[in-house]
């Protein structure tokens, strides 16, 4: 009996590990937006210990408006993994601004299939 419900735990632990870094680069756009009046140019702009040059569209970022790092990476500098793509490349986990999205927009890439709760990934 309890069985089950550990298995299931399982599978459904790097679904929580991704939707909450989803939600953490998301929130981080948001911050980062809401201080500087641009979006960030790359994710990894999040994660600066100083303020970029310019964000998206090239608008100029004050030095005085960012309050930054917006999020912690913790994996030697870089932003967290995608563990829905474990033992494949992480080389394009995190996509930011997608075609046809609109700007600050974080998706996962390259993860087919469904959640445990039957909606794409594609479409967290």
């Amino acid at each position: 009996m309890v069985l089950p419900r550990v298995l299931g735990g399982r599978s459904r632990s790097p679904e929580s590990t991704a939707r909450a870094t989803l939600e953490m680069l998301r929130g981080g756009v948001a911050k980062f937006k809401a201080d500087t009046g641009v979006f960030p140019a790359s994710l990894s702009d999040l994660a600066a210990d100083k303020p970029p040059k310019a964000g998206i569209r090239e608008a100029p970022i004050d030095p005085k408006d960012w309050k930054g790092p917006y999020v912690r990476p913790a994996f030697g500098g870089r932003l967290p993994p995608n563990d829905l793509r474990r033992g494949r490349d992480r080389s394009g986990d995190w996509i930011y601004n997608p075609p046809g999205k609109p700007l600050g927009t974080v998706v996962i890439d390259g993860v087919p299939g469904l959640d445990s709760a039957g909606k794409p990934y594609s479409e967290w």
